[in-house]
């Protein structure tokens, strides 16, 4: 006699378990699961289903994976900046290969992104010129010309193949739509959520890459190579320009936004060789320059005569503040010491700054 299934057991519709398998072995979800169990062990504090608002819908939608690591935690008293990795992630795996057709841009890249200060540009000054001059928090940190962002295979065009009966056909559409687009929107949604406060003393600094886990066969193209020289790649960075939404200089130009491809087999390398060193650099430049990032402005001696090479090893901030008393601890020695040692560089600053002016 057979046994009468329960309801929950039961399947409909001519639906088996091993179709439901290969429905959830392709969708990419246990692609998202290995990927968020890397970033676990890694120390991450990982939020699968990240929700944000579509900037052009208005929209709730979804990133497959948000997941952030605080890389410092000073005192208050000893720095103003909490400097933060944070990865966007959307997962992706197919049989068909990703194409991507190498370039060598010649634009400067906000690469990696910087969100959570309370601007994007420090404001120097110097001591033979009355000018000012804006650069990158990138480049007061001297953090530009890192191998991390300066070496990576880059790629403005790339495709996904897709079957077109017998023959292979290369389609943008799908590949942007399903991979870029997404990430573009969650991550400007990250940036409007990071924005402090104008009354703000202390910033998180939060380094942003936007980054697509592929479990897909990755196939780099060099368009100068005869035909076209094809050869399988684990990593490469795709920059996708996007229209500029507010007028300023060059706005003509647009946004360009990186995004980070990076094979499955090969996510681990890209951290721990690639992404966390340069992220463990920055926090290390991010708080000895708190007291810069803090106030976004700076001075550098001899700027007026183009010495522009010197912004990242001798910029200095135009003032030392401590901070709202009532936040700031003064009940230990050390932190006496410390607000004592501010004082007197915030009064030799002032005394130079006289100077200049007479």
């Amino acid at each position: 006699m057979k046994m009468q299934e329960n309801g929950w057991e039961s399947l409909r519709s001519g639906i088996t378990l091993d179709q439901i398998q290969k429905a959830a072995k392709m969708s990419g979800y246990p692609l998202q699961t290995e990927v968020a169990t890397l970033l676990n062990s890694m120390g991450f504090d990982v939020q699968d289903e990240w929700s944000y608002l579509d900037q052009n819908s208005a929209q709730p939608r979804t990133i497959d994976i948000r997941a952030n690591i605080q890389l410092r935690n000073l005192p208050s008293e000893e720095s103003r900046i909490r400097p933060h990795l944070t990865l966007i992630i959307e997962c992706k795996k197919s049989d068909m290969p990703y194409v991507f057709f190498r370039n060598n841009p010649r634009i400067a890249l906000e690469f990696p992104f910087i969100f959570g200060l309370s601007n994007k540009w420090v404001q120097v000054e110097t001591d033979d010129d009355r000018s000012t001059w804006k650069f990158s928090v990138s480049e007061v940190l001297g953090m530009d010309d890192h191998s991390f962002v300066t070496n990576a295979l880059c790629s403005s065009i790339f495709s996904k193949c897709v079957r077109r009966g017998k023959e292979v056909e290369l389609s943008g559409s799908e590949a942007y739509s399903s991979t870029v687009f997404p990430l573009v929107s969650a991550v400007q949604h990250f940036e409007r959520m990071c924005t402090p406060p104008k009354t703000a003393f202390w910033f998180d600094a939060r380094l942003t890459i936007c980054l697509a886990v592929l479990d897909a066969p990755m196939i780099s193209i060099d368009p100068t190579a005869g035909e076209g020289e094809a050869s399988p790649v684990p990593w490469v960075r795709v920059l996708r320009n996007e229209p500029s939404d507010k007028p300023r200089i060059l706005a003509e130009q647009g946004k360009v936004w990186a995004i980070d491809f990076v094979h499955k087999d090969y996510l681990g390398d890209y951290l721990k060789n690639h992404a966390i060193p340069y992220a463990e650099m920055f926090a290390e430049k991010a708080c000895y320059h708190d007291q810069v990032l803090g106030s976004m402005q700076g001075f550098v001696k001899g700027l007026g005569a183009g010495r522009w090479d010197v912004i990242k090893n001798e910029v200095e901030p135009l003032s030392i503040l401590i901070g709202p008393s009532s936040r700031i601890p003064v009940g230990s020695l050390a932190n006496l010491n410390l607000r004592a040692k501010m004082m007197i560089k915030e009064m030799n600053l002032n005394s130079s700054r006289r100077k200049r002016s007479r």
